[in-house]
């Protein structure tokens, strides 16, 4: 006589090797996913910290460009209050004229900028785009520095003057006033950086911005 099948242990037995596989599968994808969002934030803490490296080196070069312009210009004025005609103070710097900005170029050409908060990251490219514009602000001014103020010291500090008022020439006296501006320019960026800084240190991703008013045309 034959035995009936075991019907109920049956189940029992494939119903604990289902769960078993599933225990397994389920994880493997939970380790699996622990490593990734591990992964992402080792990631982004080292994107945070080359960011932070290169706004700190921006905003310290900075202020080492406003001390030297400040230094060069209130030495040309004080020689102007005292009745002389000194050529006009330019500003140069050792090789290349514009902001390094293949920090923010690397990073954001990669798929790591998933990483970072849509506000941030939108903080982020708008001030290094307006560090790239003030950049060859500076270049043009560089041109005319090349082109017309160096040949003309070959010539005399008075070949930059109006022989009947005194007054600087006005093309030299508006080369200045982009010296000015550069100027101003960099002292907005810099404080923009140190903003940038600060939300990085504070991880304030969300909300908010360090984009500075926009100014006027001219």
């Amino acid at each position: 006589m034959s035995r009936r099948p075991d019907f109920p242990g049956v189940f029992k037995r494939y119903g604990a090797e289902l769960v078993i596989v599933f225990v397994g599968v389920y994880a493997a994808f939970w380790v699996d996913n622990y490593r990734d969002q591990k992964r992402d934030a080792e990631r982004t803490v080292q994107i945070v910290q080359t960011l932070h490296t290169d706004l700190q080196d921006f905003v310290a070069t900075s202020r080492i460009f406003d001390e030297r312009i400040a230094s060069g210009l209130d030495a040309w004025e004080a020689a102007r209050a005292n009745g002389e005609r000194p050529p006009p103070y330019v500003f140069r710097v050792d090789r290349s004229e514009t902001p390094p900005i293949s920090v923010w170029q690397a990073v954001s050409q990669s798929s790591l900028v998933e990483l970072l908060e849509p506000s941030l990251l939108f903080d982020l490219g708008f001030f290094y785009s307006e560090v790239e514009g003030v950049g060859v602000k500076f270049v043009r001014y560089s041109q005319f520095t090349d082109e017309f103020v160096l040949p003309g010291l070959k010539r005399g500090a008075e070949w930059f003057y109006d022989d009947s008022t005194g007054d600087l020439e006005p093309e030299f006296a508006a080369h200045m006033d982009r010296l000015r501006e550069y100027r101003e320019d960099m002292r907005v960026l810099s404080g923009w950086a140190e903003c940038l800084i600060g939300r990085l240190e504070a991880r304030q991703m969300k909300g908010g911005s360090c984009r500075p008013t926009a100014g006027g045309f001219r």
